[in-house]
């Protein structure tokens, strides 16, 4: 297991927004993924991510999971999954550029 990720997790359970900035191929976009039980404590999350590639990587695999508590805020379309332009699903993963636009 990576070190971090427990200390993410820690993170995550004290503080109501946490950035984490680590190396590529770390795990950061999948560990909600392995800690469905954070999504219950925590009630709402959003998910910044920089590609719509892996905004709709993450969407499919998520809605296998959580169904359509997972929505998605990008400039893609996703077979199947709820886009949600103001945010509003429990679980939002979106790319930084359309999670800035909920600010105009």
């Amino acid at each position: 297991m990576r070190k971090a990720l427990p200390i993410l997790r820690d993170l995550i359970e004290e503080y109501s927004v946490t950035i984490a900035v680590l190396p590529t191929g770390y795990g950061k976009s999948r560990f909600f993924q392995y800690n469905i039980d954070l999504i219950d404590k925590l009630g709402k999350i959003i998910h910044v991510l920089p590609l719509r590639a892996i905004v709709s990587e993450l969407t499919i695999d998520l809605k296998k999971v959580l169904g359509d508590e997972v929505g998605y805020q990008a400039g893609v379309y996703i077979e199947g999954a709820h886009k949600t332009p103001f945010l509003t699903t429990r679980y939002t993963i979106a790319t930084l550029d359309s999670f800035f636009m909920n600010f105009y």
